[in-house]
């Protein structure tokens, strides 16, 4: 087998331990708690933007909606034209969307735990600052037609009215089961795909061919510039969001190719998938679909540079080592198996 693919291998095999293994004490109660509040609320989040279809209150109930949505790409597209179709204004729209494609619960959760809460909140942070922009750079459209809206199929099914109908329930925990499926199912071929260009970035790394330059990853103003406004570009490219993206990212991380802002704002980018500027191309006309995809640009670069001023102001500091790696450290020590997803003895293949 030749060593790169061989290389290869070895990496993904190692993501899948420490993701799975490692971190099965993490994983397991935060998948469940985003199945939870996605079964709990995303239909009623649904519900309100469809009724007040402008106004703060459909403005925030749409970014609630795509956090539990679960979406893939299509699927999230689908929605999105569904809500531009029924006269729901452009600002509320491009939210649910920002939302559903780079702010969902589980892949907060994933980023996580691939390289820190750090990395999960800037996502989170940058995605508020990124929807912020698009209301005042997005070319405005108004409203369309008047016409009263149909039920979106989120609205339309029986959802759980109170926790108790949802927790103590076989009916309940049915929804919740199919929530996590609904999540799988929609970016499972985008885990996979990411899984494996993301072992591949690291066993290229590893091997001395990386072509980027390193100085992108300094921590300068020049470096944070250079990848808040680059690094989007090659998000562009990489067809794997939402979901396969997260891994790749964190591969780009560890060759220290990135600072902070720009890791940030390249996840934000994956919005902006070629399938994508063909959906806001055919359905707002060539003139403004491109300014659409400008606004996109620019909001998801600024929104990294926005999250890493942030942290600089208040004095956090992002390294290499994540947040309260002793104490994760010690959780890991805790629980039993966790070694098992270890390097050395228990990653066999290394």
């Amino acid at each position: 087998m030749p060593p790169l693919i061989q290389d290869t291998l070895t990496w993904a095999w190692a993501y899948v331990q420490h993701v799975v293994i490692m971190f099965y004490w993490a994983w397991v109660p935060s998948f469940l708690a985003a199945a939870l509040l996605s079964a709990r609320y995303r239909p009623a989040l649904a519900a309100i933007t469809l009724r007040e279809r402008a106004g703060p209150r459909a403005f925030w109930a749409a970014v609630g909606w795509g956090m539990a949505s679960g979406a893939g790409r299509r699927s999230g597209l689908e929605t999105a034209r569904r809500l531009w179709e029924q006269g729901v204004p452009d600002h509320v729209v491009l939210a649910f969307l920002v939302a559903s494609q780079g702010l969902v619960l589980y892949s907060l959760v994933l980023f996580t735990l691939l390289i820190g809460l750090e990395f999960a909140l800037g996502v989170f942070l940058g995605g508020l600052v990124m929807i912020g922009l698009l209301r005042l750079l997005a070319p405005a459209r108004g409203p369309g037609s008047e016409r009263t809206p149909d039920a979106p199929a989120e609205a339309a099914v029986p959802r759980p009215e109170t926790w108790r109908t949802l927790v103590c329930s076989a009916r309940g925990w049915g929804w919740v089961v199919r929530d996590a499926g609904r999540y799988v199912r929609n970016v499972g071929l985008s885990l996979i795909g990411g899984l494996v260009l993301g072992a591949l970035v690291l066993a290229v790394d590893t091997r001395g061919y990386w072509i980027f330059p390193q100085w992108m990853g300094d921590e300068t103003l020049g470096a944070a510039l250079a990848g808040s406004f680059l690094a989007p570009l090659l998000s562009v490219a990489l067809f794997l969001a939402p979901g396969g993206n997260l891994i790749v990212a964190s591969s780009i991380w560890k060759t220290w190719t990135l600072a902070y802002s720009g890791l940030i704002s390249f996840v934000l980018m994956s919005l902006l998938h070629p399938l994508t500027v063909r959906t806001l191309v055919r359905d707002h006309g060539t003139a403004m679909g491109w300014r659409l995809v400008l606004a996109i640009y620019c909001s998801a670069a600024l929104g990294g540079l926005a999250v890493a001023g942030l942290f600089e102001t208040l004095g956090i500091e992002v390294t290499h080592v994540p947040w309260f790696r002793e104490l994760v450290d010690k959780l890991m020590m805790m629980f039993p198996f966790t070694m098992w997803g270890a390097p050395g003895g228990g990653m066999r293949g290394m």
